[in-house]
C-alpha cells in the first residue's frame, strides 16, 4: 500500500493527472477524465484538510492564552454553531449541485447558467432574511446569558461577537454556492485550493489581532470572515474566467428551475436532518443511561476511528457529481465499475485501518489524552466493525446522491435510525458504552445495508439490460 502511494508521486503519474483529455466523445475518454478530476479533487481536499488541522493546532493555544478561559468559552460556543452551516441553505446547495452535474452531462451550459442564476437568487434572499432577523433580535437578546459569562469585558463582547459571526454566516449562504457549482462540474479541487488560501490568511489575521490587542469580535472576524473573503474571490475569479459563460444573471432566473431545485433541496435537507438525528444521539443516550462521566470513554475512541471515515470521505465525495454526469450521458459501464471499486476500496482500507487501531488504539489514546480514558476490547472491535460497515455504506450513499435516489435514502435512514436508537438504549444498559457500535451494526445491516444493496443491484442491472439512452437513467432513479 505504501509502495502504491509512493508510486502516485512519480512525475509521470502527476503529469497524467494534470493532462486534460482533448477528445471526450467516447465513454473511455470521459471515464479517464472523470478519474483525473476525482484524483485531483481528493488530493486537493486532503491538502486543504491538512492546512485546516494545522491552523487549528496553532490557533487553539494562541486564542486560549490570549482570550483567557471565559472569553475563550464564548469563542467555543460560537464555533459550535458552525455545524449549522451545513443546514443553513435548507439543502438548496446540494440541489444546485445535482442540477449542475445533470446539465453538465448534457453539455448544456445555458441550462447550468439558469440553475446558477436561480440558486444565487434563492440563497441571497435567505441571507437577507437572516440579517433582518439578526437586526430585529439583536437588541432584544441577552447574549451574555446565552454564554453565561460574568466579567465586564466578556459581557461587553458577547453580543458583538455573535453579531459578527451571524453576519458572516449569512454572507456564506449565497457566497458558498460557487463551491457547489464547482463540485457539480467535478472541479472541487478549486474549492479546496481557495479553502487553503482562506485558512492560511485567516491564521495570519488572527496573529495580527493578537499583536494589536483586538477584541473577541475582531478574532471572530479573522477566523470566520477571512475564509468568506476567500470564497468571494473564488466567485469573482471563477465567473470571470472559465465560468464566464455560466455566471449568474438576474434575467435568467427560471421559475421552473427554482421549483425543481427547491424540491430536490428539501429532500436533501430532510435527509441531513434524519441522518444527524440517527447518528448524533450517541452522547445523549450514553449520558442518560450510563452517566455523563461515561461519555468521554466512548467519544475519545470514536473520534480516533472517525479519522478513517473522514479521510475516505474526502476521496469518495468527488464521485458524487461524476456519477450524476455519467448517468445522464448513459456511461453505465463506468458507473458500475467505479461503484464496485469505491465499495471495495472503502471496505479494504477501513478494514485494515480499523483492525490496526484495535491493537494500537489503547496506546494512541494514552499518548493523546492520558490514562483517564479506559478502553475495552469489546468497544474497540465494535467500533472497528461499525467503521467498515459505515464507510462501505457511505460509498454507496455517494452513488445514491448522484442518482438522486433521495426518497429511498430518507425512508431507509428513518427506519434504520429509529432501530439503532432503540437498540443502542437497550445495549448501553446491558454492555455500557461498548453497546453503542454493536447496536449500530446489528440494526443497520438488516434495516439499511441489505435493502440498499438490493436496490442498487436492481438499478445497475436494469441500466445494463435496457442500455438506457441519455437522460433516461435519471428517470429510472426517481422510481426507486
Amino acid at each position: 500500500m505504501i509502495a502504491r502511494a509512493l508510486s502516485l508521486m512519480r512525475p509521470s503519474v502527476i503529469a497524467s493527472l494534470l493532462r486534460k483529455e482533448t477528445d471526450l466523445s467516447t465513454p473511455a475518454a470521459r471515464g479517464r477524465d472523470r478519474q483525473r478530476r476525482i484524483a485531483l479533487s481528493a488530493a486537493a481536499s486532503m491538502a486543504a484538510k491538512l492546512v485546516t488541522i494545522a491552523a487549528s493546532l496553532i490557533s487553539i493555544p494562541l486564542t486560549l492564552h490570549y482570550l483567557g478561559p471565559e472569553r475563550y468559552g464564548i469563542w467555543l460556543i460560537i464555533s459550535s454553531f458552525t455545524v449549522m452551516l451545513s443546514f443553513a441553505d435548507m439543502g438548496l446547495g446540494n440541489g444546485v449541485l445535482n442540477a449542475v452535474s445533470r446539465e453538465h452531462g448534457r453539455d448544456d451550459r445555458e441550462a447550468i447558467r439558469k440553475v446558477v442564476s436561480s440558486g444565487y437568487l434563492m440563497l441571497s434572499a435567505m441571507a437577507v432574511i437572516i440579517l433582518i432577523i439578526l437586526a430585529i433580535s439583536y437588541p432584544l437578546v441577552s447574549w451574555e446569558k446565552i454564554t453565561n459569562v460574568h466579567s465586564p469585558l466578556a459581557v461587553a463582547e458577547s453580543g458583538p461577537a455573535f453579531a459578527v459571526f451571524i453576519s458572516f454566516f449569512a454572507l456564506a449562504v449565497p457566497i458558498s454556492l460557487v463551491q457547489k457549482v464547482q463540485f457539480g462540474l467535478q472541479e472541487s479541487f478549486i474549492v479546496s485550493l481557495w479553502q487553503c488560501v482562506g485558512n492560511f490568511f485567516g491564521l495570519l489575521c488572527l496573529l495580527l489581532v493578537i499583536k494589536f490587542q483586538g477584541g473577541l469580535p475582531w478574532l471572530v472576524a479573522a477566523l470566520v470572515g477571512i475564509p468568506q473573503i476567500a470564497a468571494i474571490l473564488n466567485n469573482v475569479v471563477f465567473f470571470r474566467t472559465k465560468g464566464r459563460d455560466i455566471s449568474p444573471r438576474f434575467s435568467l432566473v427560471s421559475r421552473t428551475v427554482v421549483i425543481a431545485t427547491v424540491k430536490t433541496g428539501l429532500l436533501f435537507f430532510v435527509l441531513q436532518l434524519v441522518v444527524s438525528f440517527a447518528y448524533g444521539a450517541d452522547s445523549i443516550i450514553i449520558a442518560q443511561y450510563a452517566g455523563a462521566v461515561a461519555v468521554p470513554q466512548y467519544a475519545v475512541p470514536e473520534r480516533m476511528f472517525s479519522l478513517i471515515s473522514m479521510v475516505l470521505g474526502m476521496v469518495m465525495t468527488p464521485l458524487w457529481p461524476a456519477y450524476g454526469e455519467a448517468i445522464v450521458r448513459g456511461d453505465h459501464a463506468w458507473v458500475g465499475s467505479a461503484l464496485k471499486k469505491a465499495i471495495l476500496a472503502a471496505t479494504v482500507i477501513s478494514g485494515v485501518c480499523s483492525l490496526t487501531l484495535v491493537f494500537i488504539g489503547p496506546a494512541i489514546i494514552r499518548l493523546w489524552v492520558g490514562p483517564q480514558i479506559k478502553t475495552s476490547l469489546a468497544l474497540l472491535t465494535g467500533l472497528a466493525l461499525w467503521k467498515v460497515i459505515e464507510t462501505s455504506s457511505s460509498a454507496i450513499a455517494v452513488f445514491l446522491n448522484g442518482a438522486e435516489m433521495l426518497r429511498f435514502q430518507i425512508v431507509i435512514a428513518t427506519i434504520s435510525g429509529l432501530g439503532m436508537i432503540a437498540l443502542k438504549i437497550y445495549l448501553v444498559k446491558q454492555m455500557g458504552v461498548a453497546g453503542i457500535p454493536w447496536a449500530a451494526c446489528a440494526a443497520f445491516v438488516p434495516l439499511a445495508a441489505i435493502p440498499t444493496w438490493v436496490t442498487v443491484y436492481r438499478w445497475l442491472a436494469h441500466s445494463k439490460k435496457m442500455q438506457l439512452s441519455e437522460g433516461a437513467a435519471a428517470r429510472v432513479a426517481q422510481n426507486y
